[in-house]
């Protein structure tokens, strides 16, 4: 990957991620590409990107780059909703995934999880039940997602999780305790 040999610290979400991590969502686009990194190597990324061929354009500095060929799209985001960011423990979370051949370094599905209870709204109900199937995966790391959580959305997840226990799934009574505790301060 471009990015990978320009030593640019990155992970894929998105609708990569949510085919991968989540649920089959027919309705999501093959032609965009999600990368986080971080700000600083905004540069470095655009330049790598230019290399390859891509068409690099700094569309809002604050948070998002994009660059294009033959009708891909790759977003290179800084910032998400709820002041996500990139950084080392994501990084270090990261789950091997391929694309295409290429191995790529998926977002923790519960980085993504809190990210997609936070960016939902009336508009992109998806981002809900994309949620839901990302906290319904085994082996999540709860303590992980809480502490995520608290960090960038803790009503938001609180919500997610009790809706989720409440439609069936497995949830720890830790993890709601521990929002509600938040919440209530």
């Amino acid at each position: 990957m471009t990015l990978r040999g320009a030593a640019v610290p990155h992970v894929v979400f998105g609708s990569i991620a949510t085919k991968a991590l989540g649920r089959p969502r027919p309705d999501l686009p093959d032609e965009d590409i999600d990368l986080m990194i971080r700000p600083p190597e905004a540069a470095t990324a655009r330049r790598a990107l230019h290399e390859a061929g891509f068409v690099v354009e700094e569309t809002d500095p604050s948070w998002i780059n994009q660059a294009k060929r033959g009708g891909v799209t790759v977003d290179l985001i800084f910032r998400t909703a709820g002041e996500m960011h990139l950084d080392q423990e994501m990084l270090d979370r990261a789950i091997p995934f391929e694309v295409s051949g290429v191995e790529v370094p998926l977002i923790p599905a519960e980085d993504f999880a809190v990210m997609k209870a936070v960016l939902y709204q009336e508009h992109r109900p998806f981002d809900w039940f994309d949620a839901l199937a990302l906290i319904s995966r085994p082996q999540l790391d709860w303590e992980y997602l809480v502490r995520r959580a608290l960090r960038h959305g803790a009503q938001r997840v609180l919500s997610l999780l009790i809706y989720a226990r409440s439609s069936g799934l497995t949830v720890p009574n830790e993890a709601i305790a521990e929002l509600t505790r938040s919440v209530d301060r």
